[in-house]
């Protein structure tokens, strides 16, 4: 998948990187928008078959993927119930929140992290129209309880 640069300076696109690498993140949101994921087509490609064309013959328009941050080290107080992980998917019905801390954790001593923040949560969302992303995520956000205790 080709990743590119926008300068808007001299208002040029670059390219990036490619990367050749199958994204397992991707795989829902494939399935979300196209029925079926990507894994399947490149499975496919690897036997040598011709893939059949995806239209769009998932349950929903759009998908995105979201990472819930926080900008402030500290210690993971409270994470999300099952239960509030639950009441999200019945009232958005294939929404996924898959938690990346515990409580107990202190964020510092996380691995694979950028250097000036720290991931707390994929939120997987489809949706009919672009903006519902956003107002579903919103909504998941009201739902899902994260606790951090500050390092001062």
């Amino acid at each position: 998948m080709p990743n590119f640069f926008y300068d808007p300076f001299h208002k040029q696109v670059y390219l990036l990187e490619i990367n050749t690498r199958i994204s397992q993140s991707h795989a829902d949101l494939f399935e979300k928008i196209h029925g079926v994921s990507h894994h399947q087509i490149m499975l496919q490609l690897a036997l040598g078959e011709k893939p059949k064309p995806l239209g769009n013959k998932g349950k929903f328009r759009y998908a995105a993927k979201f990472m819930l941050r926080t900008f402030d080290s500290g210690k993971v107080v409270a994470v999300p119930s099952d239960e509030e992980i639950e009441s999200v998917m019945n009232e958005m019905p294939g929404t996924i929140v898959k938690v990346l801390v515990k409580e107990g954790q202190q964020l510092a001593k996380m691995e694979l992290q950028d250097s000036y923040s720290y991931e707390l949560a994929d939120i997987f969302i489809g949706a009919d129209k672009r903006s519902e992303l956003v107002d579903k995520y919103d909504r998941v956000i009201e739902m899902i309880t994260f606790s951090i205790k500050k390092d001062f």
